[in-house]
């Protein structure tokens, strides 16, 4: 079950889907300037830690959370989102 599921029992309004959809592509910039950061100031020993973290939560969030809003939501992907 999709955590979205959860989001129709207690919203079911479409303005609440932009508004977390929203909310996720902020964080999803965020875990990538951080990324970008640790690349930058840090070894390559945590740099490759922390990029195999990083992608674990942003692959969660794009299987878990992107692609099921954008299937019921199409109209919220972003220009060029290819959901992979």
């Amino acid at each position: 079950s999709c955590a979205l599921e959860t989001l129709d029992s207690r919203w079911g309004s479409p303005g609440a889907y932009a508004e977390v959809n929203e909310q996720l592509l902020k964080a999803s910039t965020a875990l990538n300037q951080a990324l970008f950061l640790v690349r930058d100031k840090c070894s390559e020993e945590e740099f490759s830690a922390f990029r195999l973290s990083t992608g674990k939560v942003l692959g969660e969030m794009l299987f878990e959370l992107l692609n099921p809003l954008y299937a019921k939501h199409p109209e919220l992907m972003p220009p060029g989102f290819d959901g992979r």
